[in-house]
């Protein structure tokens, strides 16, 4: 017999159906079935032989036309197609085992048994989600062309031991196994015994793979291993031909040395594994796609020998905080787009969105329509603006919600649906299919603007929640009162000079060296690490009325923001701060040092911004009030934040940051000193 998918070939041309049209629909109405190329060179442009999915049913794309889907029989045992206005036909059966049944191995359902060869044949999809006594009956059914039928093989936890995969049928192209969350079946031999792989998908938990019966399919393009671990990686150089692989969270994956040997490779992802080293990727100059999301990576390779590269993945990797080697990248490959940051993939991803529907219901298992319109906004200059306010704290990120989301956020360029955010308790974000590697924790103002957005439309679930967790999240105040006795300890002991300048605030300030920064001045440092605005008010009276100052520079504001109080309390404080001083203390300069932007709170440097703005206005109202800009000279040209300036851990300065400090306020002090 000449397969199917062979036969159709020979008389539409490889070709012809590459650009051919294809439709899908599901129950009348219209659907993306996430179509996987395996013949065909790149994912869109759908080929004779790729691999989509409607629900559970992985199925072989034939030839092209509409594809009208429904599911019949009870429980969605089988699903029908037809193509155009041809008959309809039998393309799925789902094998199952009934729910609930007391006895240990209960009947199959199993819709092969009462087709013909003819109707077997007919078949693009064979769904097994049960474990069989006997597998002939199912994998050797008279009919049953493996040529061009996916298998799907979907394991369910059951409390057995020393469970393992059936011997797999000969000819098998199109091959899936789900074991996710599976113990017991830990016997993966019968892959020893297949020869004729073009896709295969593994969802693997804690099983471990041998690589080694991959070489006796050399003809495999698409090969897709999740979880579990992989012994035997150098086998995959066998794979000359592989055009499309996937190695996600896989354990004991750590060099990419086989790649050498993969001439034709155009996607690639190791996402979440130890691999540090991507710079033998210059072998491959079909390359279109990388992504390294949370893996351990290093080094990139040498975009020069990659002009076909025009999507890399880099969040939450070493490398994506190394601008030399993202840039340098960027620079070789024009055309190519290097996500480093969860916001910068997110607005690539919507950056002609122009309709968002805020739905009820889940991000996922719903179907789009599933869950009421709460509102939608049209206004795509509106949309943008929301998208380009998001920040996230990559810092909290990457977890997973055990719930799904409620409200759904859909993003449409026209009528088509773009990407899906589901809105955790008003303070995290999913996105359904996309590149995050896990549950987006957003910045607390980001929050606040998703949740008056709702709220305005009379929906105050999400606004309501988010002010619960800040609530719990600012219950407890820190106790300063230790920090404060020492610093009247110190002045007893050693009483201020007369008209001092000091120095007051958060760790900034206290970790920075004054005697070898002013030299020339008499300083104290009263800098208490982690402190607020409101603690610089509550100790007012103890720590800087005692030392008389002529000149006060504050630092404050930093830890306010990133403890959820918003850019407008910060100014609240800050007047209240000022009011103070005016007060109690008439004569003395007030000088508040801007907010500084920071790598570990980068996210909250749009409502720090906000808050410098805002105090730097006020303060040009009043002589004795000033503001230090010390965040510009803290970035690049570009606006992007200069690293070098801070300590390992991506918030306090090093010498070269407090150097620019020092530089900014020894200049203010030059001015207006002969002037106090």
């Amino acid at each position: 017999m000449i397969p199917r998918l062979t036969l159709l070939t020979f008389v539409l041309g490889s070709n012809l159906l590459s650009a051919a049209s294809y439709r899908f629909s599901l129950e009348g109405r219209d659907f993306d079935p996430k179509i996987l190329p395996v013949l065909g060179t790149r994912k869109g442009d759908y080929t004779l032989g790729d691999i989509g999915r409607v629900g559970n049913f992985p199925f072989v794309l034939h030839a092209p036309g509409h594809y009208q889907f429904h599911f019949g029989n009870k429980g969605k045992a089988k699903l029908f197609c037809r193509i155009d206005g041809g008959a309809s036909h039998c393309v799925g059966v789902r094998i199952t085992q009934p729910q609930g049944e007391l006895d240990g191995n209960p009947p199959l359902i199993n819709p092969l048994s009462t087709m013909t060869p003819k109707e077997r044949s007919r078949l693009w999809s064979v769904l097994v989600d049960g474990e069989p006594l006997k597998w002939d009956p199912i994998l050797r059914a008279k009919g049953l062309d493996w040529s061009a039928t996916a298998l799907s093989l979907d394991y369910g936890y059951n409390g057995r031991e020393n469970r393992a995969l059936p011997a797999l049928p000969a000819g098998l192209r199109y091959l899936s196994v789900q074991c996710e969350g599976v113990t017991g079946l830990d016997k993966l031999t019968s892959l020893q015994g297949t020869r004729d792989l073009r896709f295969l998908d593994l969802r693997l938990f804690d099983q471990a793979l041998d690589l080694s019966f991959l070489g006796a399919n050399a003809g495999l393009l698409n090969l897709s291993i999740s979880g579990g671990s992989v012994r035997n990686t150098g086998k995959l150089a066998d794979l000359s031909k592989l055009r499309f692989l996937k190695l996600r969270r896989t354990e004991d994956l750590n060099s990419v040395a086989f790649v050498t040997s993969l001439p034709e490779l155009r996607v690639f992802k190791i996402d979440s594994t130890a691999v540090t080293d991507l710079r033998l990727l210059a072998h491959c100059p079909q390359l279109r796609l990388l992504s390294a999301t949370g893996s351990l990576v290093e080094y990139l390779p040498d975009g020069k020998k990659l002009p076909k590269l025009r999507d890399v993945r880099l969040l939450a990797t070493p490398v994506a905080t190394r601008n030399d080697q993202t840039d340098a990248l960027r620079k070789t490959v024009p055309g190519c787009t290097v996500h480093t940051t969860w916001e910068d993939s997110l607005r690539s991803k919507l950056a002609r969105v122009n309709h968002l529907r805020v739905r009820s219901g889940e991000t996922s298992h719903r179907e789009r329509e599933g869950g009421a319109t709460l509102f939608e906004i049209k206004d795509g200059e509106k949309i943008q603006n929301l998208i380009n306010r998001i920040t996230i704290n990559q810092e909290r990120s990457g977890f997973h919600c055990m719930c799904y989301g409620d409200p759904c956020l859909e993003f449409y360029e026209g009528n088509k649906l773009v990407a899906t955010l589901g809105f955790h308790h008003g303070q995290s974000l999913r996105w359904d299919g996309g590149l995050w590697p896990g549950d987006a924790n957003v910045s607390k103002p980001s929050a606040r603007l998703l949740c008056n957005l709702i709220a305005a439309e009379g929906h105050h679930g999400p606004q309501e929640q988010l002010r619960e967790t800040i609530a719990r999240e600012r219950a407890t105040p820190k106790d300063w009162e230790p920090s404060i006795k020492a610093f009247e300890e110190a002045d007893r002991e050693a009483p201020p000079p007369e008209n001092p300048i000091l120095f007051l605030g958060s760790s900034s300030i206290r970790k920075w060296d004054l005697s070898s920064s002013f030299p020339d001045h008499f300083t104290i440092n009263r800098g208490f690490g982690g402190s607020e605005l409101s603690d610089a008010i509550r100790y007012f009276d103890r720590i800087v009325l005692p030392s008389h100052p002529r000149i006060i520079f504050l630092y404050a504001g930093d830890n306010d923001i990133n403890r959820n109080k918003t850019a407008e309390q910060v100014v609240a404080d800050y007047q209240t701060f000022a009011q103070l001083v005016r007060s109690k203390i008439p004569a003395t300069q007030f000088a508040f040092i801007a907010i500084k932007p920071s790598i570990k709170r980068w996210h909250l440097w749009p409502e720090m911004k906000r808050a410098n703005e805002m105090i730097h206005d006020l303060s040009q109202a009043h002589d004795n009030l000033h503001c230090l800009d010390i965040a510009s000279p803290m970035l690049g040209p570009d606006g992007k934040l200069i690293r070098e300036f801070f300590e390992k851990d991506g918030l306090h300065l090093n010498p070269a940051g407090y150097r620019v400090w020092t530089k900014v306020v020894t200049g203010w002090l030059e001015k207006r000193e002969t002037g106090f």
